[in-house]
């Protein structure tokens, strides 16, 4: 990934490059490690089509995706979904930046109405 020491150009196409691949959920508040692990490797997927995918503690997740910036010019996301049918339904929502550096994701998710602080690497 591209690393930005600057803000970025304003370009949703370049905010969208820096976010696309998968991003793997290192840290997420409430769970234990154990809890995180559960099923599949915890990962956040984002598609540069605007979609993208949450796994997590069991949880496999389509979400929708809307690219941007902060007012300090990182580059942020937002995403929102449901569990698929015949699954508990639960919602996911969640907001995130790409911090300085282009190395970590940091952010909040909220899973049937708890939210969580997140943090993610961006897997190669």
């Amino acid at each position: 990934m591209e690393e930005f020491d600057e803000e970025f150009s304003g370009d949703v196409e370049e905010v969208r490059a820096a976010f696309a691949g998968d991003w793997r959920i290192t840290k997420l508040h409430g769970y234990t490690d154990a809890e995180l692990q559960e099923g599949e490797p915890p990962r956040i997927t984002f598609w540069e089509d605007g979609t993208g995918e949450l796994v997590c503690g069991g949880m496999d997740v389509n979400v929708d995706v809307r690219y941007g910036e902060t007012m300090e010019g990182l580059a942020a996301v937002t995403f929102k979904g449901r569990r698929s049918s015949g699954e508990k339904r639960a919602s996911v929502s969640g907001l995130g930046a790409i911090q300085r550096g282009g190395k970590a994701l940091q952010g909040s998710v909220t899973i049937g109405g708890r939210a969580r602080g997140f943090t993610a690497t961006k897997l190669p």
